[in-house]
C-alpha cells in the first residue's frame, strides 16, 4: 500500500522531467518541491477517504494520516514561497482536487479533470519563477491523452464498486474490453503525435501503455493493474534522465 500511495509522486517526477525536457527551462526548488508534496498530499488523502476494498490496517493508516499531514503542511509551505499570479493556478488545481467526489459522478468528468490537472500542473508549478512558461505547447497535448487514457484503465479495477455505487466511468458504462478498446485509441492519437514531433520520450511509454491495455483481465487487478499503469508513467522520465532520448 506504500509503494501505491507513493507512486504518483514518482510519476509526478517524471512528468516534470518530461517538461522540464521538452521546455528547456530549469527547476525551481519550491516549484518542484509544491508539484510533489501537492502530488503526494492529494493522493494519500484519497487512499484514507476512499480506500480499496481490501481496508488498510490500523498501523498502515496511521502512517498514512502522518503522511498526509506532512505532505499538506510541506504543500502549504512551498505554495506560499510562490509568486501571486502562480498562487491563483495553485488555488484552482486544488479546487479540481476538492470537486473531484462530485466530478466522478459526471460521465467522463473526472478522466478529463485528471489528465487537465496533471498536464497543467507538471507544465507549470516544478517551473514557477524560471520563466519560459509560454512555451509548453510542446508536449502537453500527447502528454494530456497518455494521462487520460490511463485514468481510464485506472478505473479497471474499480468497475464494480462504480456500479454499486452509480459512478459512471467508461469501464462501468460499456465494459472492460470496450474502456480498454477506447483507452488504446487515445493512446495511440499520443503515440502519433509524440512521434510526429520526435518525443520518443512520450511515444514509447505511450506504446507500452498501449500494450498493457490489451489485457483487461490483468490491469482490473485491485493492486496490480493501477500499479502496472502508473509505473508507465515513470517511464518518460527515466528514459530522460537515463539519457536514452
Amino acid at each position: 500500500m506504500l509503494v501505491y500511495c507513493g507512486l504518483p509522486i514518482a510519476v509526478a517526477w517524471s512528468l516534470a522531467e518530461t517538461m522540464r525536457h521538452a521546455l528547456g527551462a530549469p527547476f525551481t526548488s519550491w516549484g518542484l518541491t509544491l508539484f510533489l508534496a501537492g502530488v503526494g498530499a492529494a493522493y494519500t488523502v484519497d487512499r484514507l477517504i476512499d480506500p480499496p476494498q481490501a481496508s488498510n490496517p490500523p498501523p498502515l493508516q496511521g502512517t498514512l494520516w502522518k503522511a498526509a499531514i506532512l505532505f499538506a503542511g510541506l504543500t502549504l509551505f512551498a505554495a506560499l514561497q510562490m509568486p501571486h499570479s502562480l498562487q491563483a493556478g495553485v488555488f484552482i488545481l486544488s479546487a479540481i482536487s476538492l470537486a473531484y467526489p462530485r466530478l466522478k459522478h459526471l460521465p467522463l468528468a473526472k478522466t478529463a479533470a485528471i489528465a487537465l490537472a496533471w498536464t497543467w500542473a507538471s507544465a507549470t508549478l516544478p517551473f514557477a519563477g524560471a520563466g519560459r512558461l509560454s512555451s509548453i505547447l510542446a508536449i502537453p497535448v500527447p502528454l494530456f491523452l497518455m494521462i487520460a487514457a490511463n485514468a481510464i484503465l485506472c478505473d479497471l479495477k474499480d468497475r464494480e464498486r462504480d456500479r454499486q455505487n452509480h459512478v459512471p466511468t467508461l469501464p462501468v458504462l460499456l465494459g472492460p474490453l470496450a474502456a480498454c478498446r477506447i483507452a488504446t485509441g487515445i493512446l495511440l492519437i499520443s503515440i502519433a503525435l509524440s512521434a510526429s514531433s520526435g518525443a520518443l520520450e512520450l511515444a514509447l511509454p505511450g506504446a507500452a501503455l498501449a500494450l498493457a491495455a490489451q489485457f483487461p483481465a490483468l490491469l482490473s487487478q485491485e493492486i496490480l493493474g493501477p500499479l502496472i499503469a502508473d509505473a508507465l508513467l515513470i517511464l518518460p522520465g527515466l528514459l530522460i534522465w537515463s539519457g536514452t532520448v
